[in-house]
Order: C-alpha cells, then structure tokens, then sequence
C-alpha cells in the first residue's frame, strides 16, 4: 500500500525546490540544527523558503563542519514515495489507515489489559541507535519507568557496551581517546571513515602532517590502513590475544610508565605475571599477526606519548568482549596514557532526567539482569540476547508487549529467524518509523515518524562532552509524529500524566535537561553545540578513580566478586578453527559481519535511489587467493552458509580482506547476514553474540 506524495493530507506535505536551484540571498531562513541520518549528528544549516526545505549545509558554528553522503539525500527521504505518512494497523493480515486516536486508545487498551493480567514488565520498549543519548532516549525511558517496566532494550548488547563496561570496571569510568593531540594512534576494530567522519579526519590531518604514529588493527584494508605506519591483519576474534602480547612486550622489555603504576594501579603484579602466557611467537599463532610486527606495535605505541587508542565494534563482538576490551584498555594504563593531553581520558554522558519517581528498585529485574549483572549496572537496559526468551519461553517472566521507535530489530540483530519467530507471538507489536522495514511487517500497527528535519530534539555527543540541539526546520509532512510527542500522549493514555506535563516544547526540553543546569534556550542560542564539562587532565591526583579501590583495577574486584576472572585473559571464540577444529573442516573459512558502509546506516537508507547506486547489492568480500581455491570469479552468485542458515550475495573478489576470511555487510532484507549468526553463542559476562569470527563455507549457485 503506497501513500500519495501529493499535497492534500496536511499543511506539511508539499513538494520541495530542487537541490539545484539558487534559492534568493535575502528571502530565505536558515534554521540550525543537527543531522540524523546517522548518530553522529553533525551539525547542518537548512535552508528554507516560504516555509519549504530548500537545502542543507554543514553548519560552519559546529566542529564537524561536515555533510557526508548520506546527509546530502535528504530530499529523497523526506519526499520518498515509500515514507510513512499516515497510521495503520493490520486487519486480516493487509493493513488498514487509521486515525492516530484510534491507534492511541487501542494501543492503551491493550498495554492496560497486558499489564493487569502479567505485571508492567510483560512490556518492553526498544529504540534505535539513532536516539541514544538523546531527550527522546531519555523520555522512553521514563515512560518505561512510569509504566513499572525495566525492560528498555537499545544498542548496548551489540555497540560499544563492552567497552564502555571495560572501563568502568577498570578506570571507574568510559574512556575516550583524544585523537587530535595524539603522537600515536592505535585502533583496534575501528573504521571512521565509514563510521565517524570527523574523527577520520582528524587523524587523516595529523597523519598527513607528520604528527602522529598511525597503528590500524583489522583484517581489512580500511582507507586508514593504507596511510598507517603498521597494519596488523588479524584473524577476527582475536584482538584480545593482540593486546595481550602487546602487554607482554611493554612489561617484559620495562617499558610501562613505572610512576603511574606504582601510585595508581592496583594489580599490576598479577597482570605481569598473565601476560607471561602471552609471548609475541605464540600470539602470531592465534592472531596470523607476526611476532616481530606485534614487538614492532607494542614499542611504537610506549616510545610515542601522549598516545591514544580506540577500540570499536569489530574487537569486542565476539564470545570474549569485556576481556578483549580490559586488555586493550589496560595499555592505557600501563603507559600512563591517561587523562595527559593527546591520551585518552574519561567520558561522562549528560544526565538527562530519564526516570521518574517510582524508582527503579520498585521494578522486577530487567530481562538478562540475572545472567547479566552488569549489562544492568552500568547501561540501566534489559538484554537483547536473551529477550526472546522471555517472549517465546516466559523466562524469567512472560513479554507479551514490544514497542519498536525508529529500529529495526529483526533483521539487525543475530539469529533474526529466532527473532521474527518470537515477534509473531506477542499480543502487541507496535513500530513508529519512517520507513515499513523489516520489522514493519511483522507489528499490529505501523506508525508514521517524524524525520530530524520535522522535530526538535538535544543530543549529547558519542565520546565528546558535548549537547547540541536539532531545531524543527519544516511542517512534519502527512500524519506524521515526533517521538517525543507519541510519548507524551500515550503516557497521558496511560494515565502517566504527571511525569509528561508540559504544554510547550520549551518545557519539555527544560525538564529534560534539568539535571545538568542547561535550558532549551541556551542551547538555541549556541547552535553549534555546548561543552557541558572543561577538560581535565590528572584529576586523579586529586579525587582518585571511581572504582573500589580508588586506583585503576587491572585486577578488577568487582569481576572477582561476581565469580569472574579478575584478569583480562583471552578465550578462543566458541567456533573458530582453534575451538573447533573438527567444524573448520566443515565450514573451513572464518566470517567476519557487520562492517559499515557509508552510504547507509545499518539497515537504514537501502531505499534512497542515489545510495542504492553506489552499493547496489550485499556482497561477500573474498581474497582472489581464497577465491580461486574455491573456483569462484568476481561478480558471481555464491552461497554463503553457517550451521544457522545461508543467503545469497555477489562475490567481491578483494585484495583489501586477508586470505581465509570472508566479510559481509549487514542491513540487507534480499540477504540478511544475521540469518547466520547465533545468538547463543555469547560472552559468558556480557552475553555479547559472536558476529565477528564465526566459521562458514562458501559455494557457487
């Protein structure tokens, strides 16, 4: 069922001036506000013309100063003839236009009947990415709260919750690199240049310059790895036994920072003695990186201070996450890397005013909080990898209720027929969005989102202390809502009333941001964003580390009382041709998922025309070494295949991916990767799935 484009649904909805055409210097608006195509969230100048979208600029008051290609196609998803406009909900299985009051009062009725037969926790809310550390975040998570359910899923099982739990664990807090002063630059798993514009370009600038030493870690050839000094290819999965020779070579040849250590490390005697398992020959064993190339990293890294590293997704999902992320943020430590200029140093979110009232010990524990103590601790989110079990096997109690913002949980997280499978069984599904993806299909009532151009909203920043705001540019077009104000109205529903009243934006943005001493207004009035904290350096030395012991836990107490290994240590992936060498025979190539294209956001954009022409179809990335063993030719049709399943994709025969392993994209309805990943198969503290490391077999069609 397609919906008109033509103007007559609303105010809103009209048609839009070509990118091309001049609009007139002195009769146009320019509105400040942030991008949303990705969580990036540059900062942009739109340009409207009696009251109609005319352009988008980067906004020269924001650091970013960008617009990358995905926020350059904002006329095709804002007039897409696929947009959401106007509610629905299904009806003997089509789909049926229905007003948003009626969506409301049904949607109320039915969270008001699940929620006195099986308790408020029987529902569960998720959000996508797009929205985290946001207002809008914040105010999904009060109305969980209010409600009385815990379970608010996001993110933080699958992006960057390892590492943020790794340095909370060690250093109190997560930390964050400080590339722009740095003399070294070490990244595990961390490609910006399709992931983190900005911080591409800084290390690009410094690197171009002379400025710094430039370490890559991946198995792929990413655009830094061809300007860095060392590119060490990896066998995915394996970037904690890298850390750990690393560690070796520093401690065994005393290069570690002796003062640091001594007054402000606890542990460092046991850490020594563990790395000895971890000699550079042995670890080229594991890894497929050579040993004199590992002694080369670990030197370049201590002899060119102030240094920083950033680990990303691609080291930490795999079945070892949170030890992986300990030893690689142990080298900050032993370096005394930490809170200098130019090393790395913590991060703080800002503290929007998520919960209300009722207190979150008043709930029931959240979905994975019993397996996963920690998940809950530090993220305050129910657990994704086993939420299904809740729906499909009411353990530890039943989900009957799941409201989706502005994700698409089945098909981007692991072991998505699993998923689908369970979300068929709950009483009520319902998905606000832009677009009717793949969790679309599947939900009771589909309703119509508002995009960043049609509401105002105040983003905090990922890794920087920084709050900006995304200022409404036009009209929302058809029916369509913020999620801010679907919220709002259907707490009131709820009879939430108190901890939704306002009547302006201003007084929602007000109470929001209250915690932190910061208005709406202030923040209008520096578009280009506010740095809510100063940088600090060595405030240690006056307040110490908030950790247990008031000292950077290489040997984490915290681990130890929860029964785990207090040490950072690597653990072979589950499957791999180490840990299963019987199923390397099998399925003898090793599959790496999920790395980002920058024409798209997961699976977010696949539907705009002139990114669809730049990654026309998914692929599997092959070495021409591995592909002629395999008789396969570029271009052609394979069958990739795990013993979850198998799909469908093009061959992309590339020297840029080491021999033996294969990588392919995520975000693909015609091909979805994770209809090969399991998701039992997981870290045993952090229950991170593997998607990185995985063993399978590749054939022709």
């Amino acid at each position: 069922m397609k919906e008109s484009l033509k103007p007559g649904l609303k105010a809103g909805l009209r048609p839009s001036i070509s990118e091309g055409q001049p609009v007139e210097e002195g009769k146009n608006e320019i509105v400040k506000s942030l991008c949303g195509m990705c969580p990036i969230h540059c900062g942009i100048d739109v340009y409207t013309k009696n009251g109609m979208l005319a352009k988008i600029k980067p906004m020269p008051e924001h650091f970013a100063q960008l617009l990358c290609i995905k926020g350059s196609v904002w006329t095709e998803m804002f007039y897409h003839p696929e947009r959401l406009l106007r509610p629905k909900m299904k009806v003997d299985g089509g789909w049926q236009f229905i007003s948003w009051d009626k969506a409301l009062d049904d949607i109320t009725q039915k969270l008001l009947d699940i929620k006195n037969r099986y308790g408020p926790e029987a529902l569960a809310i998720y959000h996508g990415a797009g929205y985290a550390m946001s207002d809008t975040e914040a105010m999904i998570h009060r109305l969980a709260n209010a409600f009385g359910t815990p379970n608010v899923l996001g993110t933080s099982g699958l992006c960057m919750g390892a590492t943020f739990s790794a340095g909370k664990l060690t250093f109190g807090n997560i930390v964050m690199p400080s590339f722009g002063d740095s003399r070294c630059i070490l990244l595990f798993g961390y490609n910006p240049s399709t992931s983190s514009l900005p911080a591409e370009r800084t290390i690009q600038r410094r690197k171009q310059a002379g400025e710094t030493k430039l370490i890559v870690v991946d198995p792929r050839t990413t655009p830094l790895a061809r300007m860095a000094d060392i590119h060490a290819k990896l066998r995915p999965g394996t970037d904690g036994a890298l850390a750990m020779g690393m560690l070796n070579v520093i401690i065994s040849e005393g290069l570690y920072d002796k003062e640091f250590i001594t007054k402000w490390t606890l542990g460092f005697d046991k850490l020594a003695e563990r790395v000895k398992e971890y000699p550079p020959q042995l670890v080229e064993k594991i890894t497929w990186v050579p040993a004199e190339t590992i002694v080369r990293m670990a030197r370049m890294y201590v002899t060119n201070k102030p240094a920083s590293l950033y680990s990303g997704v691609g080291a930490e999902q795999n079945t070892n996450s949170l030890q992986t992320a300990r030893a690689i943020l142990s080298l900050i430590a032993v370096t005394g890397n930490y809170e200098v200029k130019g090393g790395n140093r913590e991060h703080r979110y800002y503290n929007f005013a998520r919960f209300t009232s009722k207190q979150q010990q008043l709930m029931r524990p959240a979905i994975g909080a019993d397996k996963y103590p920690l998940v809950w601790q530090h993220h305050h989110m129910a657990h994704w990898s086993v939420f299904t079990e809740g729906i499909l096997r009411d353990k530890p109690y039943p989900i009957r209720a799941l409201l989706v913002f502005a994700g698409n949980p089945a098909m981007n997280f692991p072991d998505s027929k699993k998923i689908k499978e369970a979300f068929k069984k709950l009483e009520l599904l319902v998905v606000h969005d832009n677009f009717m993806k793949g969790t679309g299909p599947l939900a009771d009532y589909v309703l119509p989102m508002a995009t960043y151009l049609e509401c105002t909203e105040a983003f905090s920043h990922i890794g920087l202390p920084f709050i900006a705001l995304q200022n409404q540019a036009t009209e929302p077009m058809g029916e369509c809502w913020s999620i801010a104000k679907f919220v709002t109205e259907l707490g009131k529903r709820l009879g939430l009333k108190q901890y939704f009243n306002w009547v302006t934006e201003e007084e929602r943005l007000d109470d929001l941001l209250s915690h932190q001493g910061v208005t709406g207004g202030q923040l209008r009035e520096k578009p280009g964003g506010y740095f809510y904290t100063g940088r600090t350096h060595r405030a240690y030395e006056r307040d110490g580390f908030p950790t247990p012991s008031g000292k950077v836990e290489l040997y984490s107490s915290t681990l130890g009382k929860l029964g785990y290994d207090p040490l950072p240590a690597f653990n072979e992936p589950v499957e791999s041709p180490l840990s299963q060498p019987d199923l390397a025979r099998e399925y003898p190539l090793v599959l790496t998922t999920g790395a980002r294209l920058i024409a798209y956001t997961h699976s977010y954009e696949h539907n705009m025309p002139s990114l669809r022409r730049m990654e026309p179809f998914p692929k599997v990335e092959i070495n021409p070494q591995t592909a002629a063993c395999l008789g396969i030719e570029d271009s052609e049709y394979v069958i990739v295949e795990t013993q979850c399943g198998s799909i469908k994709v093009k061959a992309c025969l590339t020297d840029d991916i080491i021999a033996g392993v294969v990588q392919i994209t995520h975000g693909w309805s015609q091909a979805n990767v994770n209809e090969l990943t399991d998701s039992e198969q997981r870290d045993p503290i952090l229950g991170y799935p593997a998607l990185r490391g995985l063993m399978c077999r590749i054939r022709k069609v």
